[in-house]
């Protein structure tokens, strides 16, 4: 199972605890409430703090193990 998010206000601290394997940052593109085209400064909010390779598994990794995205 995976679970997707877009603008968590306690992502930082909630995604160490779950851990990084089943979760996926969404943007929500193309609805006009999503976070494009500002995606990065939303991911460089949610992910604040945190390990690059947690913020690159969560925000790619993952979709393209579930995907099989080559």
């Amino acid at each position: 199972m995976y679970a997707t998010f877009e603008e968590e206000p306690l992502g930082p601290d909630l995604l160490p605890l779950l851990g990084a394997d089943n979760f996926m940052w969404a943007s929500d593109y193309p609805h006009p409430d999503s976070t494009f085209p500002k995606s990065r400064e939303a991911i460089a909010h949610a992910f604040k703090g945190l390990d690059p390779a947690f913020v690159e598994q969560v925000t790619a990794t993952n979709c393209k193990r579930l995907y099989a995205f080559d």
